[in-house]
């Protein structure tokens, strides 16, 4: 994995925690955020896992692999979630509930239910049918000629730009969290890993002072980007949404390309904290809700206090808490569980 794309996602996952605080500073930074994971996975899936035919056993060893991956800590969540909205009495649907558990409830147009019991699970019913559709996408990429891959992106990119600002907010709102609607960025991710593939082998033959020219110049694109969605009328109403997807393309090529040969930027981000924040962010990702709701419920009541609105915690001891839980989850339910995933997978052979 390469260690600068691990710091960037533990930024942006730090950026949507934030943003769910309401924290306005970062304000349109969390769609880049969001933007950034769906491209990012597509991009990692095409380098490590080459499907240049689609058969059904390696379609399901695949996709339980990558579901292993995400839904026991979803489930884990959820359950906590549902014990005190029973314990506290806490009103909530039952039917949403359900969809939420099984990652079904990003297919429901209706905001109580897609927005169900843990909001950033959305993400998660997204990003499991984008695994789903990844070894049938991978097997079509090795079938259709690059460019013809290129023009069909922007032909779509174009047209969903055009169509975004047409839609009601309702509708529009919908498509943002529809899982096939995002796995166009997800593709925008498979095709990037193909340009990637194409560049020469080796380090790049300039040295340290260009190549922090390079990520300088990325990193000022995305400001102006962001300086655009937030502070001016230029676009329409979720057309912001869209216009993330060269930046943060460039952004991931960028540092992918830097890898082992940084600037300055790239050192910086290598540094030991930012890694380790990268190392737990799917932790932090799928905790950073529960955390509060958990303290609001259990723990401020015990100093006379219900709800985290009246016995108020600073933002920065919430990042304190939810980063401290995150790293305990990753430490003793992820690692160990994904070591005893590994060795099931070992035992069992690719025709099961």
């Amino acid at each position: 994995m390469i260690r600068t794309l691990i710091s960037l996602r533990g930024l942006f996952v730090i950026v949507i925690v934030l943003f769910h605080n309401k924290f306005q500073p970062v304000y349109q930074w969390e769609r880049c955020g969001v933007m950034f994971f769906f491209i990012l996975s597509g991009f990692l899936l095409t380098l490590r896992h080459d499907f240049t035919h689609f058969d059904i056993s390696g379609w399901w060893r695949f996709f339980i692999r990558r579901v292993s991956r995400v839904w026991p800590l979803h489930l884990l969540v959820w359950a906590v979630f549902m014990l005190i909205y029973l314990a506290f009495s806490v009103p909530f649907s039952s039917v949403a509930s359900i969809l939420n558990a099984t990652l079904l409830h990003a297919w429901v147009p209706v905001h109580s239910i897609c927005m169900s019991v843990n909001v950033p699970s959305w993400f998660l019913s997204a990003i499991v049918f984008c695994y789903c559709c990844f070894p049938l996408l991978r097997v079509m990429t090795h079938r259709v000629r690059l460019r013809y891959q290129f023009f069909c992106a922007i032909a779509v990119a174009v047209g969903l730009t055009a169509l975004l600002p047409m839609l009601s907010r309702r509708y529009a709102d919908f498509l943002y969290f529809f899982p096939p609607a995002r796995l166009f960025d997800f593709f925008l991710g498979m095709l990037l890993a193909q340009f990637y593939q194409l560049r020469p082998q080796g380090r790049p033959q300039y040295g340290q002072a260009m190549a922090t020219v390079i990520e300088l110049s990325v990193l000022l694109i995305l400001i102006q980007v962001w300086f655009l969605a937030r502070y001016t009328d230029m676009l329409a109403e979720w057309t912001d949404a869209v216009i993330w997807w060269l930046p943060v393309s460039m952004l991931i090529f960028c540092f992918a390309s830097h890898d082992g040969c940084e600037g300055w930027i790239g050192r910086l981000l290598r540094s030991r904290p930012l890694v380790m924040m990268g190392d737990i962010s799917f932790e932090i990702f799928l905790l950073h809700m529960i955390v509060p709701f958990a303290y609001s419920y259990c723990v401020a009541p015990i100093f006379g206090h219900y709800g985290i609105d009246v016995y108020y915690v600073p933002l920065a001891l919430r990042l304190v808490m939810i980063v401290a839980v995150s790293w305990a989850a990753h430490r003793w339910f992820t690692i160990p569980l994904q070591s005893r995933m590994r060795k099931y997978f070992e035992r069992v052979p690719d025709n099961a």
